[in-house]
């Protein structure tokens, strides 16, 4: 029957038919959401979408989504700059061997084999890397009546005797970015137990802070008591017209109860340091004594840089001391990232 029908004819009949279906579904549609409570149903694009469809015959277009601006990736923040070792200094061999040394130990050793052994120091930590200590704290220098004597040249006025020399070598060394430690503590309180007080303090720190790598415990030499002309003129240096007390290295080696076996380690160190310091104030060491430790061996055994250094004698100025301590601090500044021995 449906061929006998003309064009306009089929064409309602198929709208029909399609209208037909539209309703069914939307029925069917209504129906299920009554069952289910579909209300969610409807709200999914998809479901809604074929509905539309069939009713109108049309596919709705999904709208775009919203572009959103590009996001730059996350700046990590500021990082702390990697802590560059600086270069070792360059000692000359031939500044090195023009040092003499005094060796009263009785022990062997090759000067030139230790003075050329490299030094392995990087000061330049955050950490701390220097440690100062003052075993016999109280001594003072040259008293024209500035300090009240605790005994014959010493005070236990912190501004004229050794903790005053630690302090100003800790600022010159903290004013060229070296962290430092300064332990103001006077271990001479009872004079026969000061290094066993010093000991335990050092031995403290170093626990503490394994990032130290020099262990200076400066003393006044008691150097010549009888006659003060003879000792200020033995322990005073003059270089361009300036004065300054002189350095005495002492190394102790092994020996008697308190054994030292590294002790070539310390005379190393202290080699090359006193070839520095010779190289800025040409005549400011006194000597270096190479000491057998039949009593002690004060506490060089703790750490193979460390270092005992006697600054000036009692007819010396605390000036004077202060000019040696201005030279001490330009040699551990140079001396900031160690050093090597070079032929030349």
């Amino acid at each position: 029957m449906e061929n006998n029908l003309t064009t306009p004819e089929k064409e309602k009949t198929l709208h029909r038919r399609a209208l037909y279906i539209s309703i069914g579904v939307i029925v069917l549609a209504v129906v299920l959401l009554l069952i289910f409570g579909g209300g969610a149903l409807l709200e999914n694009p998809t479901v809604a979408g074929w509905l539309t469809y069939l009713y109108t015959g049309v596919m709705p277009t999904e709208p775009e989504a919203p572009t959103e601006p590009p996001t730059e990736p996350p700046t990590e923040g500021p990082t702390e700059p990697p802590i560059i070792k600086p270069d070792p200094l360059q000692i000359s061999l031939s500044d090195g061997m023009k040092i003499s040394y005094t060796n009263t130990s009785g022990k062997r050793f090759n000067y030139k084999n230790l003075l050329k052994k490299p030094l392995e120091w990087n000061l330049s930590l955050e950490e701390p890397t220097v440690l100062i200590v003052h075993t016999h704290a109280t001594e003072g220098y040259k008293n024209e009546g500035q300090y009240k004597e605790s005994d014959p040249y010493n005070t236990l006025n912190n501004e004229h005797n050794m903790i005053a020399v630690g302090d100003r070598l800790a600022q010159l060394l903290r004013a060229q970015g070296i962290s430092v430690i300064h332990d103001r503590t006077n271990h001479n309180e009872d004079y026969l137990k000061a290094y066993q007080s010093s000991r335990e303090a050092v031995s403290q720190y170093l626990e503490e802070y394994p990032s130290i790598q020099l262990v200076l415990d400066l003393h006044r030499n008691a150097f010549g008591n009888t006659d003060e002309e003879i000792r200020k003129n033995a322990l005073t240096a003059t270089y361009n017209g300036k004065k300054a007390a002189k350095i005495m290295f002492i190394v102790t080696t092994s020996g008697g109860n308190m054994p030292h076996p590294n002790w070539q380690e310390n005379a190393a160190a202290v080699f090359k340091f006193r070839t520095v310091v010779e190289g800025i104030f040409p005549g400011i060491t006194y000597q270096n004594w190479i000491q057998i430790a039949t009593k002690h061996n004060y506490n060089q055994h703790l750490h193979p840089g460390y270092m005992l250094m006697e600054i000036g004698a009692v007819g010396n100025t605390q000036q004077e001391a202060f000019n040696t301590v201005d030279v001490i601090a330009e040699a551990i500044v140079k001396l900031k990232g160690g050093a090597i021995v070079v032929d030349n």
